[in-house]
């Protein structure tokens, strides 16, 4: 697939279908994750993959898309190390490519999707990492689902014309 056709064709899947996930799949959005740019290189961004679901259940009590997650065939729960890289604003840039990377290799793969981001400081993102039991230095900051398509759909964007400024400096 094209990388132009991925990105049209990904959207945030909410429904999903009983399905066993395959190891070769997760493996291949793994790469595309580890294949994403980090600033300075430092590689700040571990990956947790889950596929006994039901813990999601339990973060479904606090919010909702974890609830939708809980139907997915896996998920992937990323992480920043502050030892690595202690600029906040870096591991959330360093982890969002890396989605961003993962989502899109799903989509080639004929995969739906699921984005879950963690607010700083909530419960949700708290709960998250008593329940993963991160270490001080590690930093949950998303979580990915992906699975069989129970619905189809498409990017929600759209080219806007008016939003580009075409200033020169």
């Amino acid at each position: 697939m094209e990388t132009s056709q991925a990105i049209k064709k990904r959207f945030s899947c909410r429904q999903f279908v009983p399905s066993e996930p395959k190891d070769e799949n997760i493996r291949k959005i793994l790469e595309a994750g580890f294949l994403a740019p980090s600033a300075r290189n430092l590689r700040p961004i571990d990956f947790i993959v889950v596929k006994k679901m039901d813990v999601f259940k339990v973060l479904g009590e606090i919010n909702p898309t974890a609830k939708i997650g809980s139907t997915a065939s896996f998920a992937i729960v990323i992480s920043g190390d502050k030892d690595k890289n202690p600029r906040i604003e870096f591991l959330i840039e360093d982890a969002s490519i890396a989605c961003e990377n993962m989502l899109l290799r799903a989509t080639d793969l004929a995969l739906g999707s699921l984005w879950n981001g963690l607010s700083f400081d909530t419960p949700y993102q708290i709960k998250v990492a008593e329940v993963f039991k991160f270490p001080a230095n590690k930093i949950p900051l998303a979580i990915l689902y992906f699975g069989r398509k129970g619905v189809e759909g498409e990017a929600k964007g759209s080219f806007d014309e008016s939003r580009v400024h075409k200033e020169t400096y």
